[in-house]
Order: C-alpha cells, then sequence, then structure tokens
C-alpha cells in the first residue's frame, strides 16, 4: 500500500492513502469513498 497525488480539475490537489498499485490492471480505477473521505465531489458524465 502506498500513496497518491491527485491534481483536481479546479486546480487543488489531494493525497489519497492506502491505496494499491495493480500493474495487470489495465486503466485507472479511483475509490468514490476515499475521495468523499477528503471531501472530494465526483461528477460523472458520458462526454468526459
Amino acid at each position: 500500500m502506498g500513496t497518491v497525488g491527485l491534481k483536481l480539475m479546479d486546480g487543488a490537489s489531494v493525497t489519497l492513502s492506502g491505496v494499491l498499485y495493480i500493474p495487470e490492471v489495465e486503466g485507472s480505477l479511483i475509490s468514490v469513498a476515499k475521495l468523499a473521505e477528503k471531501d472530494v465531489v465526483a461528477k460523472f458524465s458520458k462526454d468526459k
């Protein structure tokens, strides 16, 4: 387990801890629950 830093669309940064790196997984997965712990609001759209 480790940490990862993310830059948000509004320019803010957030660090998530307790993340896993799994090289076999194609693409990126992110936990909405972990974002919510940091008071990040996730917005989903079919266009982005």
